[in-house]
């Protein structure tokens, strides 16, 4: 697991301020994907990613009208670059957490930047990324109390009932 470290103390570094999410949902999906790669696989990723962005930039384009955009240009100081550390720090930490966790029991998927050894829980999934459940729609509120073997009254505006 990468953790960053002062070069003059050698100590850790705190974690980046939080920072939040580019407004452009495409850009940070794909930051988000790219940290999670990231922060599983290792730098190579980046560094391939970085590369790719650089190329790009350094592409003229022949249409005035044309403004280059690329996915990963944030690895070159663009749009969403403050988000990916924090978010890349943020994953790393959950996955050190998770590691440790997994370290005096059943080993964790994911954990230690190697293949996955085992599956996954939708919760684990979600605390590993920072995600959080959206709410229940009254169409699954219905559906898991029918499941559940509660009575569910549904008052038709139709007065099909």
């Amino acid at each position: 697991m990468c953790v960053c470290v002062c070069v003059c103390t050698g100590l850790p570094l705190p974690p980046p301020p939080e920072v939040p999410p580019p407004s452009d949902p495409d850009l940070k999906r794909t930051i988000d994907s790219l940290a999670a790669m990231v922060a599983r696989t290792g730098p190579a990723v980046e560094t391939l990613a970085r590369k790719q962005a650089q190329r790009a930039a350094d592409t003229p384009t022949h249409d005035p009208s044309h403004t280059h955009s690329h996915s990963y240009s944030f690895l070159i100081g663009g749009e969403g670059s403050q988000y990916y550390l924090w978010r890349l720090s943020r994953i790393r930490a959950a996955l050190a957490q998770a590691a440790k966790a997994g370290a005096g029991g059943e080993p964790v998927a994911g954990a230690g930047g190697g293949r996955p050894r085992g599956a996954l829980t939708v919760e684990q999934r979600m605390a590993l990324l920072g995600e959080e459940a959206l709410p229940a729609t009254e169409a699954a509120k219905k559906a898991l109390a029918a499941a559940q073997g509660a009575q569910v009254s549904v008052a038709c505006k139709h007065s099909c009932f």
